[in-house]
């Protein structure tokens, strides 16, 4: 600890506090300054221990350390680690310790813990309850009776299956993996979720996937994710078409008429038409998900494998309908149109109704998903409505994320409109909450907003071009 610089990281600032208290209790008599500001000690050889947050991973970005401890880490967020921690020892060569229970078996934690076990300079440890000699034996074995499901992770520190997820481990062998692809496609796709606004300089993370079927029935699978700005989309669409070459490319229908239409057809300079399709999904995220089941049981689903977008893909299937996804939020308050009246999005519960421009529709799913940076759209008769950035909201024409919007329908709960005049940077983290509605819309505060999927659209093309159409998702050839 001689001059070292050690920084100790908790994923929420609560977790932090106590770890501050505990720390000051422990070095009560070897700290030689405090400061209650910065969470930080300071002890004799002239090294200091800061105790910091990662609720923002952006801001976990410091300069030479000689070390850090990640307490709790499997409920950390990767990119905490990935993209702030790990830079900053590489100055210093630093050294790390990552301590936590194990949180299933698709989360960044297991994958460290696992490739630890082959990597040079790594060591790992598992150790159960039963090694601490303050626990008295028959508490642990009160537990195992009380806890039977979740005893081996959190008593025995086993890496176990997500209670309540969707499909076993034994629905995701290494087999699912493949390195080359196969040469006897009846029909290649490409679907693209845009996930873009209005302002092409703005780059929001957007989603490509590739899909064909072989002649055995077989779905094989790559993905891209990536932020990128419109022009980007437009330039990888087209390169990815020209080497893919798809049956079809799927794009969420209201997004492409106004935002990538005349962009694809200006890049376009083939002879043969480009293949477009526009879906409208107006089935549930979670229901369309769930159409992978008969695929995944009988092991006629691949993915590419050494591709980050593939596994990000399997991590959230593995851990389906539990997995957090990157859908948009908002904040507490924000009133939901529903049967039964005006409620506020926190006050929402499943099986609830909520108006959708189809009728009212079930609530399959809501929550808190966690502490957020917000933004604030106003409207031209001064109400707002205060969500991430990356929440779509309906302009009258497309769904756009509500931090790229420019000038915004507000479709009212009557259908009238009132322009949005403005979108304001809040520059701070709130708790935020989302639905899932079967129906894949709602009204917030008169808004109406939306999510989508890239994977499910590319789903959707296939079960069209194989003949299973579905009611409710029928693509429609757009001309380019």
């Amino acid at each position: 600890m001689d001059g070292g610089k050690i920084w100790w990281v908790a994923p929420t600032y609560p977790i932090a506090m106590e770890i501050w208290r505990d720390l000051k209790r422990a070095t009560r008599l070897a700290s030689i300054d405090k400061s209650e500001q910065e969470h930080r000690i300071v002890l004799p050889g002239g090294g200091s221990v800061s105790v910091r947050s990662g609720d923002d991973p952006g801001s976990l970005v410091g300069v030479g350390l000689d070390g850090v401890v990640i307490d709790e880490a499997a409920k950390l967020r990767a990119e905490a680690w990935y993209e702030s921690l790990r830079p900053t020892l590489a100055d210093q060569a630093g050294w790390s310790v990552f301590i936590g229970t194990p949180k299933g078996v698709t989360n960044w934690f297991h994958e460290l813990f696992r490739q630890a076990g082959e990597s040079e300079g790594w060591e790992r440890w598992q150790r159960p309850t039963s090694d601490n000699p303050v626990i008295p034996p028959e508490e642990i074995e009160a537990a195992k009776r009380d806890s039977p499901r979740s005893f081996g992770q959190e008593f025995e520190a086993k890496f176990m299956e997500l209670e309540g997820a969707e499909w076993p481990a034994e629905y995701f062998p290494d087999s699912i993996w493949f390195d080359e692809w196969p040469s006897d496609f009846i029909f290649r796709i490409l679907a693209l979720d845009p996930s873009k606004g209005k302002d092409s300089k703005h780059g929001d993370y957007s989603a490509f996937v590739w899909a064909g079927v072989c002649k055995d029935g077989t779905l094989w699978v790559d993905a891209d994710l990536e932020r990128r700005p419109t022009t980007r989309i437009v330039e990888d669409g087209i390169a990815f078409c020209q080497s893919w070459r798809p049956h079809a490319f799927a794009v969420e229908a209201n997004s492409f008429q106004e935002l990538l239409g005349a962009e694809f057809a200006r890049w376009w300079k083939e002879p043969t038409p480009l293949p477009i399709y526009g879906i409208t999904n107006t089935v549930n995220k979670q229901v369309r998900i769930r159409q992978l089941g008969p695929l995944l049981a009988q092991s006629r689903i691949r993915f590419k494998s050494g591709s980050p977008g593939c596994r990000l893909l399997v991590q959230q299937l593995k851990d389906f309908p539990l997995a957090p996804h990157d859908d948009g939020c908002f904040v507490a308050g924000t009133m939901i149109e529903t049967a039964t009246g005006p409620r506020p999005i926190e006050q929402i519960l499943v099986g609830d109704l909520v108006l959708t421009r189809f009728g009212y529709r079930r609530v399959l799913a809501s929550g808190c998903t966690g502490v957020k940076e917000v933004v604030e759209v106003i409207g031209s008769n001064g109400e707002s409505l205060t969500g991430t950035e990356n929440h779509p909201v309906f302009d009258g024409m497309a769904f756009i994320p509500m931090g790229s919007a420019c000038i915004m329908w507000r479709p009212m709960v009557d259908m009238s409109s009132v322009t949005v005049s403005d979108v304001k940077r809040k520059g701070q983290r709130l708790p935020v909450f989302n639905l899932t509605v079967d129906g894949a819309e709602y009204f917030a505060n008169g808004f109406l907003v939306h999510n989508c999927d890239a994977l499910q659209m590319s789903l959707s093309m296939l079960y069209y071009l194989l003949g299973r159409r579905g009611e409710r998702d029928e693509p429609e050839l757009l001309r380019v």
